[in-house]
This record gives structure tokens, sequence and C-alpha cells, in this order.
């Protein structure tokens, strides 16, 4: 986009739709799309040069602004919906990181998986350990944990957090 006076309110000179897939994080569609912008503005350039770009103006009622996240923002929310956490992990990762806490100890989350069993409890309850599946009550659904990571720890399996902490059903996550 050109620059003007404003944020990020210049005319648009090309623009491509790259869709959001459900296994998408906030870093692999970041990596995707700094493929797409550099093969982008290379057609931009090419078409400038040429002189058959026709810059378009921005619609002023999708712009918006987007401050900087800050770590404190990553805490989850056990009472919303199952769905809208795992969209919320992996809107959060790598940074600031998708988070609750257990005994006092942050625990991140990185994958998760919403599992459509309509379970009855209190939200940020541990309902289920079968299988090395950390399976956690939310507000609708349940969220299955895949990896995570005690702060100071290497990420790893649910598996193999469960080898190491003493988690169990009935268990309850802040927040």
């Amino acid at each position: 986009m050109r620059l003007d006076a404003g944020m990020d309110t210049g005319d648009i000179l090309l623009q491509k739709h790259e869709p959001i897939f459900e296994t998408d994080t906030a870093q692999s569609l970041h990596d995707r799309l700094s493929e797409l912008g550099g093969r982008l503005l290379l057609q931009t350039l090419t078409l400038l040069r040429q002189g058959t770009l026709i810059p378009q103006p921005q619609d002023p009622s999708q712009v918006c602004y987007a401050p900087p996240l800050k770590k404190a923002q990553g805490e989850i929310r056990w009472d919303l919906p199952a769905v809208e956490i795992d969209h919320w992990i992996r809107g959060l990762s790598p940074w600031p990181g998708a988070f609750t806490f257990w005994q006092g100890k942050r625990l991140i989350i990185h994958r998760a998986r919403p599992d459509s069993m309509e379970m009855r409890g209190t939200p940020g309850t541990i309902n289920s350990l079968e299988q090395g599946r950390i399976q956690i009550q939310t507000g609708q659904g349940l969220l299955t944990i895949l990896e995570a990571q005690w702060e100071g720890h290497r990420r790893m399996s649910s598996e193999e957090l469960l080898r190491g902490f003493a988690l169990k059903a009935g268990d309850r996550l802040r927040r």
C-alpha cells in the first residue's frame, strides 16, 4: 500500500487472499504471509514500473488498529467455549503464548483440540487424564491439551507432561 498521513490508511497497490487453516498458528500464518508478501512485492514493483497498477482506496469502515500484545493477555478464560479457546491458543502462538496456572505454576499451552463432548462441570477443571490426554472442561465442551510446557521447562506432549507432574482429574486450573 502507499504511505499517507494516517496509520496504514494509504491506497492499496496489490493484495491477495490467504486462507487461515484449522491447524494454523500465528507463527505458521506469519511465515506463509511473509513468503506471499515477498512474491507480491516483486509483482507490485513490476506493475508499477510498467505503469499498469491502479491503486485502490481503502474502505475506511474496514480500517482498524491492533495494539501490541502484552504477555498478560495470554491467560486463558476457561468459561469460553472449547473452540474459542483453541482459536485463542493458536492466535497467541508463539507469543505471548496462551497460559493458565496450576498450583501457582504457569502452564503454557501450545497445541490443543476442542472436543465436542458436552460435559457439565466447572470450567477449568481437569475432566480426564486417560490415555495420556489432558481434557479440561470449558464453558462449552472439553479441550484436549496436545502440547504444553511448564514455565522454565521444555515444550512436551501431554503424555510427557503427565509423567513429570502429578495432575489429577478434578484439579482446577486458574481462570
